[in-house]
């Protein structure tokens, strides 16, 4: 009975690891309800095997994994917790992204065929090449798209300063720095 139990706390605890991935990548909250659910299951399943156990050893081990239990489900509180600021943050970084694009496009049309074209057309690349790094990293989650994001962020900053330093009309030069401002907020976001 005892050496069932254990199998089955074995399966419970996979499935919910593959519980807490599926939330974690996709907020899908009828998977955060699966691994609570779970997880308290579990917390009962460990205690009736460890009363079960007629060795001092096997109750031991049972401790240490009613432990485990305990910590696993602490720290699925906490990924709750940090997944609703990441989706939120996400919200907040997309709506500066929006701000960014459109301060961008206003340049752009604005500049089309002066000898500010250009460098405009450039610095929307640029900043494009920031939101696709943006995108990348959320996508992936992988670490390399945060470095790749600052890297980008420089190059349009870098366009920014370049294209600032033309004698231009006061329009413009409004505009460039609403773009920096936006920009700048952009990065802000993303780093928090």
């Amino acid at each position: 009975s005892n050496t069932i139990r254990a199998a089955e706390v074995a399966s419970e605890l996979q499935a919910v690891r593959g519980a807490i991935l599926r939330y974690s990548f996709d907020q899908d909250e009828a998977s955060i309800a699966d691994a609570d659910r779970r997880l308290a299951s579990l917390a009962t399943s460990v205690d009736t095997v460890m009363k079960a156990s007629r060795s001092e050893e096997r109750r031991t081990a049972y401790q240490a994994i009613a432990k485990d239990v305990a910590e696993v489900t602490k720290q699925r509180q906490a990924l709750g917790e940090a997944v609703k600021q990441v989706v939120s943050g996400r919200e907040v970084l997309q709506e500066a992204g929006d701000k960014l694009s459109s301060s961008l496009r206003k340049l752009t049309i604005s500049t089309r065929n002066t000898m500010y074209g250009q460098g405009s057309t450039k610095l929307e690349a640029d900043t494009l090449m920031v939101q696709i790094a943006n995108w990348r990293f959320f996508s992936s989650r992988d670490d390399k798209h945060i470095e790749s994001f600052k890297d980008q962020a420089r190059i349009a900053e870098q366009q920014i300063g370049e294209m600032e330093k033309m004698q231009m009309p006061p329009t413009l030069a409004a505009l460039f720095g609403t773009i920096r401002t936006n920009l700048k907020s952009y990065a802000s976001l993303f780093e928090k």
